[in-house]
């Protein structure tokens, strides 16, 4: 193998590990997001308990909306915790630069996908 042929390879690892990387970093971006406004429904889910304590207003909509919408995001946030310990798995075990490229390049846009869409749809 040339000088040259050897530099190639290296250059293409080290862009299929970048692309790793960023996937790996936008996967926990996604599930902070989702953890951040599953926190936000439960601090509103707090406060509305307060209020029906103090006030007795009627809020037992309120609570199974946001019940509901806090459930969703945990579910949420464990899939793609399970999505990214899976992509783990199969990296370790492919471990090789042509057997690493190819799921770098195809998993994470599955993964970063829904937890983008699921934060937008929770809200509101």
């Amino acid at each position: 193998m040339s000088f040259l042929d050897k530099v190639k390879q290296t250059t293409q690892q080290v862009a299929a590990d970048l692309k790793k990387g960023a996937a790996q970093v936008q996967t926990k971006v996604g599930q902070l997001q989702l953890r951040r406004k599953a926190d936000e429904h439960a601090k509103d889910l707090g406060y509305l308990i307060v209020r029906e304590r103090t006030t007795g207003a009627r809020v037992s909509d309120e609570v199974d909306r946001l019940v509901a919408a806090i459930v969703d995001l945990e579910r949420q946030i464990e899939e793609a915790k399970a999505a990214e310990e899976a992509e783990a798995a199969r990296a370790a075990e492919g471990g090789g630069a042509a057997a690493g490229t190819g799921p770098a390049d195809q998993a994470p846009p599955a993964e970063g996908a829904p937890e983008q869409g699921g934060g937008g749809q929770a809200g509101g």
